[in-house]
């Protein structure tokens, strides 16, 4: 669940929509959209991907921003 929160969280503190963070990744909407929705899970290629792009974005203030996200969004179990 932490990596679903992860992707999610990235997705939402850089205000992307989904096809943008498709895009940045080399994913389709779709793709993104079944991953957030829980009908598919990141595959390892997919992860690395999500990794390598931004890795640079995470940050205390992300995970504060995560943290609080958590708070207020129902869309994962915690």
């Amino acid at each position: 669940m932490n990596q679903l929160w992860e992707i999610y969280g990235m997705r939402k503190y850089l205000k992307l929509s989904q096809r943008e963070f498709a895009n940045k990744i080399g994913y389709s909407r779709s793709a993104i959209n079944d991953i957030e929705n829980m009908r598919r899970k990141p595959s390892e290629t997919f992860l690395i991907a999500f990794n390598e792009v931004f890795q640079s974005e995470r940050t205390d203030e992300f995970y504060l921003f995560l943290s609080n996200l958590k708070q207020i969004v129902y869309k994962y179990p915690k």
